[in-house]
């Protein structure tokens, strides 16, 4: 288990640091207006590639963990299905944001590549090879990286209308994974499919992760609609570092989680604890006595009159929250039923909803600054984090009083 978190993790790392300099060589290349343009951009495109999966790579590690019949058919339908949407998205995304059709098309392009890339690393995973996976699903901020370095090193302008194409080809590669699924080795048995339950499942988890998703991204929609792309690119920037590293902790260990726990196998959660609470401690004092620093050398200093005290200890605690809600977010899609779906998808929407109303009492009566946003957001979270609590202790009060031992249930996962 944890050697998979390990691995899952290492890619994770590297993809995460190319993210990282890649937005600090754009930070500084880029002014600030056009570096907040490219964050609107990345956010869509990454979003976007989680809504067009419709939720079928979760729905797929639901329905078939332990079934190693021939499933050529499912794959072929999911691709389809995966096009189409992306299609759909790219022309509500071009209505919304008045994108020209050529840079609709980059982003249409992107968007299916990275939902082609989702669905064929959850295959990926299902079988155990998580650090395979985990490259199918990552490796396109490695390859971004590399990209954007050699058209620099060639002596091109990095624009932000050349990011469109450079971030379609990042997400082009690692998509080409897909075909690998029609070439494994196949067993004869023809296994019987319910698409019903399929795509049933696929749209719940896809209401909860495009909730979840829009939710967790709707600071970066709404800053440039309130102040400006500029400021957009200020908070992204001062944020970047805390929210990069804790978001890439809790994805490491959600990953593989969420698999693991689908196909019914043990985890030590004490063990778990104890090693993530170890990781927590470290990095919280060491941000909180180099954070500042560190933000002002990977900028050169662009950000410092931005870079307070404030700001460092509100995203730490930040990316934190988003950390354990990101893992919280994997152990209730697997543990989950139907019921505890549609609670956890309210808390995601009530939530949303009460910070659009904080947003709309600030912006009313008072002086909205951005650090007043930046306690709107962190209030979200706060109140997220605790639904899900209510609801899984609910999950875990029934599960104890249920007879029923065959269904699996908190109560069964004893610390080992």
């Amino acid at each position: 288990m944890f050697k998979k978190i390990r691995s899952t993790f290492i890619v994770i790392n590297v993809s995460m640091l190319s993210a990282f300099l890649t937005t600090i060589f754009l930070a500084r290349k880029l002014s600030i207006a056009d570096f907040g343009g490219y964050s609107l951009i990345k956010q869509i495109i990454t979003i976007g590639t989680s809504i067009a999966t419709l939720g079928l790579g979760h729905s797929f590690t639901r329905n078939f963990a332990n079934k190693k019949g021939c499933l050529l058919e499912v794959h072929g339908v999911t691709g389809l299905i995966l096009f189409v949407m992306s299609f759909f998205l790219g022309m509500v995304i071009q209505k919304v944001y008045n994108y020209s059709i050529t840079q609709t098309f980059w982003m249409f392009l992107a968007i299916f590549c990275g939902a082609v890339s989702i669905y064929t690393a959850a295959n990926y995973r299902i079988n155990n090879r998580y650090f395979i996976g985990q490259i199918t699903e990552s490796s396109w901020k490695i390859i971004l990286f590399l990209t954007v370095i050699f058209i620099y090193i060639l002596k091109i302008s990095v624009t932000l209308n050349i990011m469109y194409l450079l971030i379609f080809l990042s997400f082009l590669l690692p998509s080409l994974t897909y075909f690998t699924l029609f070439c494994w080795n196949q067993s004869d048995k023809k296994e019987e499919i319910n698409y019903r339950e399929y795509f049933l499942y696929g749209l719940t988890f896809w209401t909860i992760n495009s909730a979840g998703l829009l939710s967790g991204a709707i600071d970066k929609f709404i800053i440039p609609i309130i102040f400006s792309k500029e400021i957009l690119g200020i908070f992204t920037s001062l944020s970047f570092i805390y929210i990069t590293f804790f978001n890439m902790l809790g994805s490491a260990i959600g990953y593989v989680l969420f698999p693991t726990l689908s196909k019914g196998e043990r985890i030590n959660w004490k063990k778990m604890l104890v090693l993530v609470g170890s990781i927590l401690a470290f990095s919280v004092i060491l941000f909180a006595v180099l954070g500042k620093y560190l933000v002002s050398i990977a900028y050169g200093g662009k950000y410092d009159e931005y870079n307070s005290w404030f700001f460092i200890n509100s995203f730490i605690f930040l990316g934190i929250i988003q950390m354990i809600n990101t893992i919280a977010h994997f152990i209730m899609l697997a543990f989950g039923k139907r019921r505890d779906l549609i609670l956890y998808f309210g808390t995601i929407i009530g939530s949303t909803g009460l910070f659009i109303a904080m947003i709309w009492i600030s912006r009313t009566f008072f002086r909205l600054s951005l650090q007043t946003l930046t306690l709107n957001i962190i209030g979200m979270w706060i109140i997220k984090i605790i639904g899900i609590s209510l609801i899984f202790l609910a999950i875990y009060r029934r599960n104890k009083t249920n007879d029923n031992k065959n269904e699996t249930s908190f109560s069964e996962l004893n610390f080992i």
